[in-house]
């Protein structure tokens, strides 16, 4: 059966791809299917045709002896008087008459003493008064025939011996009565019975049995074919859809023809070989994706697409405030404020699920007792129909949860499967999450949360090639803090720590998603700017001074204040390699330092450039036309 993946040659292709000679079918179900339904189909046909055939004999030969006793008796009530008055002719009459009846082979009279006084056989005209063969007492000839006819003739047997049986093979039977009357006995009448017309019947009705069978076991081999095709087809289906998977193909699917078992578990193979999908990409983008945010709402998205649900969102816990915010949302375009959300523990579904570390399924939507209101989403909320919330756990510790609203498929209502499914890919997106934060751990600075020095050189690296590529400028600023020393010597290092890691929180507030900020070393910070110019470094720059200038640092009794000097340096301006342009930015902050600190400064060779005048502390314009790559 062909499928939308491709035809039945490109299916068999792929089969045999996936096949190993050890695998290949040799006596598949479907032939396994016929012959065994067609065996049993001839079986029943057997036991039926041999009930049939050993009624119908019975039937017939009861038929048979009934006319046979009919005759006998007629013929016996007949000769009564003549025996009485001694007419043997008139008995010679009727056994004649008789006999050229239609299946009497002969018939005979006896008187009283046993001597024959008629006798004619069958289309002979010979009749007499003596016959040799009949000479033998009734009783007698019984007793020596009865051992010597075959099975079939059994049932003949039966039905004549209620009469004066005299003898029977294969061929014939006779059969003796006594003459009475009234209760004396006047003689005995024999008729010998042809069986050929019952034989005949008996095999015309064994030929009628045999074309009924074969009938019967044709029709059963085209029903075991029809049955086959319709048991077996989707058996095929599965086996070929199993090969596919096998060989890597995870988006192949099963064609659902019924509605039955067989469908259903069509319909189920699909959904597992769709979820096995899901988690094919999903692993593959762990490894492919660098950035967590792409990663995280691909698992959204792929959830969404395969719980059938209209949107998402997946939230994360601060560790710092101990409440959940939102990360990625997908399927819905976030409204105003809603980025600024917060949950605490405990608060809410959402809130009930990272505190426990147990998932939630309600079907019951914003009825739910437990559900959260924000004023910003009311009327999105009141549209809610159903939920299901599964936290994201690193090692049994809950890192966020995932929410998943509004189940689109079936009846409106999410099921357990969904939920078993949702925790396999929120398993996913904590290793993300670990991932991320494992490698934040080893590029970042442990108190102020900035790139590592190591870090930064590696960024200063690849920011300088693709400045090469895409002929692009690039800025370096590095700073440090004011007699940090004198700052650390009067207030205690514990404070000084507390402006280490105020100063790289403005610093991170300051720099935009494609800048890199760095802690270069003790109280020194370097930021890499790409794609900017000098007059968007120097903007930065006296952003950057007055903002720190300007902070009230907590202090032991009252707030205090640092300053920091900034020194500025560009590519391709100032220098073409890295350590070049890092050492020239260096001079740049030495020279703030020298020139009487709380100030930034543009490396000489760059306001030769552009023309530049050196600054203290006002923010110095550049012409945004200006000539940036020399």
């Amino acid at each position: 059966m062909a499928s939308k993946d491709g035809g039945p040659m490109e299916k068999a292709m792929a089969a045999d791809t996936g096949r190993d000679t050890g695998d290949r079918i040799r006596w598949g179900i479907r032939g396994k299917f016929i012959v065994f339904f067609t065996a049993v189909i001839i079986l029943i046909m057997a036991v039926i045709l041999y009930i049939v055939y050993c009624r119908e004999v019975e039937v017939i030969t009861a038929r048979t002896a009934k006319i046979g006793r009919a005759l006998t008796k007629s013929l016996a009530e007949r000769c009564v008087e003549p025996l009485i008055q001694l007419d043997y002719t008139k008995i010679e009459m009727y056994a004649f008459n008789l006999a050229q009846e239609d299946g009497i082979n002969l018939v005979a009279a006896m008187d009283d003493k046993g001597n024959f006084v008629g006798f004619a056989r069958h289309l002979e005209g010979v009749s007499g008064n003596s016959i040799d063969s009949l000479t033998t007492p009734a009783e007698a000839e019984l007793s020596q025939n009865v051992e010597k006819f075959p099975g079939r003739s059994n049932h003949i047997l039966k039905s004549f011996q209620d009469g004066a049986f005299l003898h029977m093979d294969k061929a014939s039977v006779a059969i003796g009565i006594p003459v009475l009357a009234g209760t004396e006995r006047v003689g005995t009448v024999f008729v010998e019975f042809s069986l050929a017309a019952m034989y005949d019947d008996i095999s015309q009705t064994s030929r009628q049995l045999l074309i009924f069978a074969a009938i019967a076991i044709g029709l059963g081999f085209l029903t075991a074919i029809l049955l086959s095709s319709l048991v077996v087809g989707p058996v095929r289906d599965l086996v070929c859809g199993a090969e596919q998977v096998a060989i890597g193909n995870f988006s192949h699917r099963i064609p659902v023809k019924t509605r039955d078992e067989l469908g259903l578990l069509a319909r189920t193979f699909n959904r597992m070989t769709g979820n096995v999908d899901i988690l094919y990409k999903v692993s593959s983008a762990m490894n492919l994706l660098s950035e967590p945010d792409d990663l995280l709402a691909l698992i959204l998205d792929e959830a969404i697409k395969a719980i059938e649900a209209e949107r998402g969102s997946l939230m994360l816990l601060d560790d710092a405030t101990d409440e959940l915010f939102l990360k990625v949302v997908r399927g819905i375009e976030v409204l105003p404020g809603a980025a600024r959300v917060t949950i605490r523990q405990g608060e809410g579904i959402a809130g009930k699920v990272v505190q426990t570390g147990r998932p939630r399924m309600v079907n019951k939507g914003h009825m739910d007792s437990e559900f959260k209101r924000f004023d910003e989403a009311r009327d999105r909320e009141s549209r809610i129909s159903s939920l299901l919330c599964v936290p994201l756990l690193v090692d049994s510790q809950p890192i966020g949860v995932i929410n998943i609203v509004n189940k689109t498929g079936g009846n409106g209502e999410f099921t357990a499967n969904d939920l078993n499914f949702l925790q396999v890919l929120a398993s996913h997106a904590s290793v993300a999450i670990n991932n991320n934060k494992l490698y934040e751990l080893a590029i970042t600075d442990g108190m102020t949360k900035l790139f590592i020095h190591r870090h930064f050189q590696n960024k200063m690296d690849e920011e300088l090639i693709r400045a090469r590529r895409y002929h692009t400028p690039l800025c370096l600023v590095m700073f440090d803090i004011d007699h940090f020393k004198n700052f650390n010597d009067t207030y205690g290092h514990q404070q000084g720590d507390v402006v280490l890691v105020n100063v790289a929180k403005i610093l991170k507030d300051t720099v935009r998603e494609i800048d890199v900020p760095a802690r270069y070393g003790g109280e020194e910070f370097a930021i890499v700017l790409p794609q900017t110019d000098v007059s968007g470094a120097v903007a930065f720059a006296e952003r950057l001074r007055s903002r720190i200038e300007e902070y009230d640092f907590p202090g032991q009794s009252e707030p205090l204040h640092v300053t920091i000097s900034l020194g500025i340096a560009c590519y391709p301006y100032t220098a073409q390699e890295k350590m070049e342009l890092i050492k020239k930015t260096d001079d740049a902050l030495y020279q703030s330092k020298e020139g009487g600190r709380n100030m930034w400064t543009v490396h000489e060779s760059v306001v030769d450039r552009m023309n530049l005048p050196p600054g203290p502390i006002e923010r110095v314009e550049c012409d945004e036309d200006a000539e940036v790559m020399g």
